[in-house]
């Protein structure tokens, strides 16, 4: 028997920067550090500003978020590459079910949210970047987001 693999494709570059961003961003929003090189290399701007800045008030004032199990979700229900092949648009169904704790470790916003994320990447020096994102259709519960 014969195993074929598909060929590596650029939306598996991009889906792949996406899921990165992601770690990063849990990683940091659990212990902020607006210094932290590696936003650089996953971000860039607006976005990297954005994050700096938020992550700087989350340190300010010891807000930070955690996952509890099951931990938050993400599937891309759709990836468009630019005909240029520098930039691309993920749209994704989130369920969020971070915790937001504050400095005390007293649970301040523990809502599970399913939310539709249209994030916008860039092919900056031979990386996908994030480079900005909205967030549209907020529905509360784990169970549906926008088609």
């Amino acid at each position: 028997t014969t195993t074929t693999t598909a060929p590596h494709t650029v939306v598996d570059d991009v889906k792949a920067a996406y899921f990165h961003y992601w770690r990063v961003v849990d990683r940091l929003n659990a212990k902020p550090n607006p210094d932290d090189p590696e936003i650089d290399e996953v971000a860039t701007s607006p976005l990297v500003d954005f994050f700096g800045d938020d992550l700087r008030t989350s340190k300010a004032t010891g807000v930070y978020h955690l996952e509890p199990a099951p931990h938050s979700t993400h599937r891309i229900d759709r990836v468009i590459v630019d005909s240029g092949g520098q930039g691309a648009t993920i749209v994704d169904c989130y369920v969020d079910r971070r915790v937001k704790y504050d400095r005390a470790g007293r649970v301040l916003d523990d809502r599970v949210l399913s939310r539709t994320l249209t994030a916008h990447l860039r092919l900056i020096s031979g990386q996908w970047k994030v480079s900005d994102g909205e967030f549209t259709s907020p529905t509360t519960g784990p169970a549906r987001c926008a088609p």
